[in-house]
C-alpha cells in the first residue's frame, strides 16, 4: 500500500497505517492516529485527538483544537495547534512548532 488517503470523517475514529508512500488523513472530530514508515505524513484534524508519528519524511500536522502529539526521527517536523496542548519531538531535521494557545512543549 503505497498511497493512502482518507477524509473527512465526522464523527468517528481514524487510524491509518502505511509503510511507505503518502499518507492524508482528516478528521473533523474525534480521533486521528497516523503512522508511517517513509514518504509523507499530512494529517488534519478540527477537534478531539490528533496523534502522528513518522520514522522519515515529512511530517506536517494541525489541528485547531483538543490535543496535537507529533514525533518524527528524522527530516522535518511542522506542528501547529491553535488551542489545547501541543508536544512535538524530533530527533534530526527542522522542527517547527506554533501554538496560539495553550500549552507548547517541543524537543529537537
Amino acid at each position: 500500500m503505497s498511497d493512502l488517503e482518507a477524509g473527512p470523517v465526522n464523527p468517528s475514529t481514524l487510524r491509518a497505517q502505511t509503510s511507505s508512500g503518502t499518507l492524508r488523513a482528516q478528521v473533523s472530530s474525534g480521533t486521528l492516529r497516523a503512522q508511517t514508515s517513509s514518504g509523507t505524513l499530512g494529517t488534519q484534524a478540527s477537534s478531539g485527538t490528533l496523534r502522528a508519528q513518522s520514522s522519515s519524511g515529512t511530517l506536517r500536522t494541525q489541528a485547531s483544537s483538543g490535543t496535537l502529539r507529533t514525533q518524527a526521527s528524522s527530516g522535518t517536523l511542522r506542528t501547529q495547534a491553535s488551542s489545547g496542548t501541543l508536544r512535538a519531538r524530533t530527533s534530526s531535521g527542522t522542527l517547527r512548532a506554533q501554538a496560539s494557545s495553550g500549552t507548547l512543549r517541543t524537543q529537537a
